[in-house]
């Protein structure tokens, strides 16, 4: 179906898009192996400076959340950081817990059961209010890891 000419004609004048709806409410952590030996995000942000495209980080694919907030992080921060795309969540926590990868933005209630017993570091949520999933975490905001559009998914 081809679109109207008013909304043709909105689209040429650069009218921007204005949010709906939101459509989740899911707060993203972001977590590190703990053999990174960092336990804030300005650390995090000195190692990667320290180590420019030697840190990696996971996503569930391109263009998802996850790798667009971590890109922001990354050119706010002014870090290299290498970006590693898989097919889902579990995949990709995975191999956080066994070290192939440096970080991820995920969802909490697929990292913080494995924060909870130590095999993973939480040093960030991008959620405006603290995470339900960790309540008893005092999680870094500055520099606050996500723009408020990374927060949450909005139709």
């Amino acid at each position: 179906m081809p679109c109207s000419s008013a909304t043709t004609a909105s689209a040429r004048r650069g009218a921007a898009f204005a949010p709906v709806a939101p459509l989740t409410g899911l707060p993203l952590i972001l977590a590190v192996h703990p053999s990174l030996g960092v336990s804030s995000v300005d650390e995090l942000i000195a190692l990667a400076k320290s180590k420019p495209g030697e840190l990696t980080y996971g996503s569930v694919g391109p263009g998802t959340v996850g790798h667009l907030a971590m890109e922001l992080i990354s050119v706010r921060t002014n870090i290299k950081l290498v970006h590693v795309p898989y097919p889902g969540s579990p995949p990709q926590v995975t191999d956080l817990v066994a070290g192939r990868l440096s970080m991820v933005l995920a969802v909490a209630s697929t990292v913080m059961p494995h924060v909870e017993v130590g095999r993973l570091t939480a040093l960030a949520s991008c959620s405006a209010r603290r995470a339900r999933r960790a309540p008893n975490r005092a999680f870094s905001t500055r520099p606050r890891p996500c723009a408020p559009s990374a927060r949450q998914p909005w139709a």
